[in-house]
């Protein structure tokens, strides 16, 4: 078996019980470069676009399960932007960090990891000269890193030792050799958030999102991912579903070879409020109303949209079928008084909607409205410079802030 098919066929084994890895993985471009990987003493090399490099006689030598391990982590550094996120940071001990945690991850995931690689000790913890790090499954590549760099700096580690190599090389350039550029890597690092947030709503739909991800995404996209990305992940949270291979996933069959797409058994209600008062800007308005579209698109076959808009009054309800794009877009945004949120809560009620989003400048009379009496989920998403919500309402209404 050649080296490739053996990489590929890791690829296929991860859709099992690693619906997230496998999804990531189709953006992986394999390639046998046995003297490149020879040249850095790795068994592999991965560079910012998803060039996967290997070494053909050690992967040959790996076992299936390792192969799958091997693959796994190296999608986890694109993924994960390790790749761009090391900045002037030590190289090799931003190797040893983003190693760490992402071997801590797939460690937890039960994935067989290849003899000799960087790993935490069964008490979840890292030792590193002097120093122990502890609670390793819950730190981000850039605390590592941290904790590593004052080990150094107290001279408790001379110098970074032969016992933290890693298995791989990190390739920072691009594939000419240049190093990237301030937009470069800001066009990456959208492209791989978009790929991470894909992967892991698609891994949670299935119930099977890898343990401990969540903690890591967190870390990550807590300043970087917008309210988009948020509000998926909200309505995705309330799907049920199911996964088939009667219907395969679209890009495993560009690869080659097929992967389950998924399901729904039910269509949920969701209402979406739009606050059309005066201090809510027609750029908002029209940013607001493109992103309902791309969500009544991307879940058709999942949900049954309607449409409300409002101020102190609610001025058109709108059932959005069939990922209407044009009808949604020409939503008449009626209004430019005050706001009220008392209408359009009283009219929720009196249907079988599950989740209700609304779109405000938070200027209303929101504090003034019992959650408890209205049966549905409740997320506001706040426009720049709008009102924060009374804290009392955690628990009964959530808010995204843009």
């Amino acid at each position: 078996m050649l080296a490739i098919h053996k990489l590929q066929k890791a690829r296929i084994r991860l859709q099992k019980d690693n619906s997230f890895f496998a999804m990531l993985s189709l953006y992986l471009k394999f390639k046998e470069d046995t003297k490149k990987c020879k040249e850095n003493n790795g068994i592999a090399y991965i560079s910012p676009q998803g060039v996967f490099g290997f070494d053909e006689e050690k992967v040959l030598e790996l076992t299936d399960d390792e192969c799958k391990f091997l693959v796994a982590h190296e999608v986890f550094h694109l993924a994960f932007l390790h790749l761009i996120r090391q900045n002037n940071r030590h190289p090799q001990l931003w190797n040893i960090a983003v190693d760490l945690a992402a071997n801590t991850i797939l460690q937890k995931n039960n994935f067989v990891l290849i003899d000799g690689v960087i790993k935490r000790d069964n008490k979840n913890e890292f030792k590193f000269g002097d120093i122990v790090i502890s609670n390793v499954d819950t730190l981000s590549g850039e605390q590592i890193f941290d904790k590593l760099e004052k080990a150094i700096q107290n001279n408790s580690q001379d110098g970074i030792g032969e016992d933290y190599k890693g298995l791989d090389t990190h390739i920072f350039t691009d594939e000419k050799g240049n190093e990237l550029t301030t937009t470069e890597k800001e066009e990456l690092r959208k492209e791989w958030l978009g790929k991470l947030n894909e992967a892991y709503m698609s891994s949670k739909m299935r119930g099977n999102a890898p343990a401990g991800i969540d903690i890591l995404i967190e870390n990550l996209t807590k300043h970087k991912i917008d309210w988009k990305v948020l509000l998926r992940k909200y309505v995705v949270r309330h799907l049920p579903n199911n996964q088939t291979y009667s219907r395969p996933n679209k890009k495993s069959i560009s690869n080659g070879f097929y992967m389950p797409d998924y399901i729904k058994d039910e269509k949920i209600d969701i209402v979406v409020g739009i606050d059309t008062s005066g201090s809510i800007g027609q750029k908002e308005l029209t940013e607001f109303l493109s992103e309902v579209v791309g969500i009544s698109q991307e879940f058709r076959n999942n949900i049954n949209m309607t449409i409300v808009t409002h101020d102190y009054i609610v001025h058109t309800n709108e059932l959005i079928t069939n990922a209407n794009k044009d009808k949604i877009l020409k939503t008449k945004l009626k209004g430019g008084g005050g706001t009220s949120h008392k209408d359009i809560f009283e009219l929720i009620k009196k249907t079988k909607t599950k989740i209700a989003i609304f779109f405000t400048d938070g200027d209303s009379d929101i504090d003034e409205i019992d959650m408890k009496k209205y049966n549905f989920d409740k997320l506001f998403i706040i426009n720049e410079g709008g009102m924060k919500i009374d804290e009392e309402l955690k628990g009964d209404a959530k808010a995204l802030y843009l």
